[in-house]
């Protein structure tokens, strides 16, 4: 019984895993697409399907979040449930997805300055890039990582 429990919540935290990766980049990517389009106020979107596209983004990601929350709250109840899916296996997944993330947006702000020798880049692009690319970067490393 305590197997068939886990490989059901573990395919409900893959779920969870992808719902929140596509809704943070509908959310993100048209902020990205912005600083690109929009002139000197980066933070307004160009067009008013960018920001509807952005809100929905959103509006998965939270609600893939809530279900997370929702689910790790009714996982506390059940002790041997919660320690059989946080064991060491899942931990070290975890610190692997984290350093290849750190990795990316390692490699990401290399190749950005050097970019910014030849071309200005703002600070808050450069920012939200290597914020975009680390959770996303994490996020994927840590389901590749998952399958192995």
């Amino acid at each position: 019984m305590l197997v068939l429990g886990i490989s059901r919540l573990e395919s409900k935290r893959k779920r969870f895993l992808v719902g929140f990766i596509i809704g943070f980049m509908i959310w993100q990517v048209p902020y990205l697409v912005s600083y690109f389009t929009s002139g000197k106020n980066h933070m307004s979107l160009s067009g008013i399907w960018m920001t509807c596209v952005s809100m929905a983004g959103s509006a998965i990601w939270a609600y893939y979040l809530i279900r997370m929350l929702i689910w790790s709250r009714s996982l506390r109840n059940n002790r041997e449930m919660a320690k059989a899916l946080n064991d060491e296996y899942m931990q070290l997944i975890r610190t692997r997805s984290y350093a290849a993330g750190f990795w990316v947006v390692m490699a990401l702000i290399a190749v950005l300055f050097v970019i910014s020798i030849w071309v200005p880049l703002a600070t808050s692009f450069v920012l939200h890039t290597a914020l975009f690319m680390g959770v996303v970067s994490s996020m994927l490393a840590y389901m590749r990582f998952e399958k192995e």
